[in-house]
């Protein structure tokens, strides 16, 4: 849980500074909390503010909304309307000009690329994206072309395991059958893409666990120790992709 405490805190400091006023509580908390709850770029963001007094409290928590709001418009891939989606779509080999603001995004994630070793990945290529199209927010397939690649160096067994809170459908489906890879995926019950029972065997090779929404850190170091650990020491990986 390191890793995710890490791209909180990034994200936490980056929403900070865009808010002119906020800043982090550095020990005691502040005198009045405020939680918000929305959905933005297909995924559930709890935001929480501190501030001395309610007023403050509510009011920096709906600037902060605004920002997440706005920043959705630009960089969501999951809607066709967002400036980084319209520049996907743009046509090869022209000059597409960009929003001062979408430029500033791009250059904070090369700012955030070595701090986080590259964790932070604008052109979102992840583990929904298919061989004829894009799905998700995602256009490429990372997990997919890391795998191929160490079919190819010779490795003859690969383990993919999938933490996210959506099914690993496109890893999986990629090598439906193919018995030099074993998917294993750990993610929310009911949720997009609705795929993942936990009889899915995604044509042989697949393992699915399923867990309910308030999954907590006890309980996936159960289900790593008394599930997923077994199947994959039984596949005997050579390599493993996480």
């Amino acid at each position: 849980m390191n890793l995710i405490n890490s791209l909180q805190a990034g994200a936490s400091a980056l929403l900070l500074a865009a808010l002119p006023g906020c800043q982090a509580a550095p020990g005691a908390p502040a005198g009045t909390e405020v939680e918000r709850r929305l959905s933005l770029m297909g995924t559930w963001l709890e935001l929480r503010v501190e501030a001395e007094d309610r007023g403050a409290a509510l009011a920096a928590s709906e600037a902060a909304v605004r920002v997440l709001e706005a920043t959705e418009a630009r960089l969501s891939t999951w809607r066709p309307d967002s400036e980084l989606s319209q520049f996907h779509a743009g046509p090869a080999g022209r000059v597409h000009p960009v929003s001062p603001a979408l430029r500033q995004d791009l250059e904070a994630a090369l700012r955030w690329r070595d701090p986080t070793r590259g964790a932070f990945h604008p052109a979102r290529g992840t583990h929904h994206g298919r061989r004829d199209r894009a799905s998700g927010f995602c256009y490429l397939n990372d997990p997919v072309f890391a795998i191929l690649t160490l079919l190819d160096a010779g490795l003859e067994r690969i383990l993919y395991v999938d933490l996210d809170a959506h099914h690993g459908d496109g890893v999986q489906d990629a090598f439906a059958g193919e018995p030099r890879v074993l998917t294993v995926s750990v993610h929310e019950a009911k949720r997009w893409p609705h795929t993942g029972a936990a009889d899915d065997r995604g044509g042989g090779n697949a393992r699915n666990f399923p867990v309910p929404r308030g999954f907590d850190d006890a309980a996936l170091a159960a289900l790593l120790s008394g599930s997923v650990m077994p199947v994959a020491a039984g596949f005997e990986p050579e390599g493993v992709v996480v």
